[in-house]
């Protein structure tokens, strides 16, 4: 199963938050301080999730989009074929 997740970063106080969407898993967010983090706790959530709906977890392609800047432009991160 292909599950991309959206990447926002917040930064208020010098302090960055990174979270996540899951347009393919509606109402899914994840937030973390760091982005190793934020991806380490997406993938196993989203596994968990897979496992719950009888879906075997190993089948998981999960994808990267960094979201759109207050510049507008959108960078993609490489995608995590584990």
């Amino acid at each position: 199963m292909t599950v991309t997740l959206i990447i926002h970063e917040e930064t208020a106080n010098h302090a960055s938050v990174w979270w996540a969407e899951a347009p393919d898993l509606p109402g899914f967010s994840v937030a973390d301080e760091t982005l190793p983090g934020l991806l380490s706790r997406s993938r196993l959530a989203i596994e968990e999730i897979l496992e719950e709906r009888g879906v075997d977890p190993s089948s998981l392609d999960l994808g990267y989009s960094l979201a759109a800047t207050s510049a507008g432009s959108e960078a993609s991160l490489p995608v995590d074929k584990r």
